[in-house]
């Protein structure tokens, strides 16, 4: 399962939560912000984000993880998130 925001503003960190209670290892892959491996999983593994080229504002983009198991089975699970503008913060 992987827990996380259908948005990521330009700029900011957006953290992405990969959870499995049976895997051993997690591979992940976004294609367009790179990919890697979670070697040791333990059953909740955090990755993030951070969207830099305001050209890709707009675009939805997919993350995807395949998790294995000790005995080598696998199971995969996507989330889909766009790009939007950073967030404006406005101080009192």
């Amino acid at each position: 399962e992987i827990d996380g925001p259908a948005e990521a503003p330009l700029g900011e960190q957006t953290y992405f939560t990969i959870l499995s209670e049976t895997a051993v290892r997690a591979e992940w892959a976004i294609a367009g912000f790179g990919r890697d491996e979670i070697n040791p999983f333990r059953q909740a593994d955090q990755i993030f984000v951070q969207p830099t080229d305001d050209t890709q504002v707009g675009e939805s983009f997919t993350l995807l993880v395949t998790v294995y198991d000790a005995d080598g089975n696998q199971a995969t699970a996507r989330h889909r998130f766009e790009i939007v503008p950073a967030s404006i913060s406005v101080e009192p």
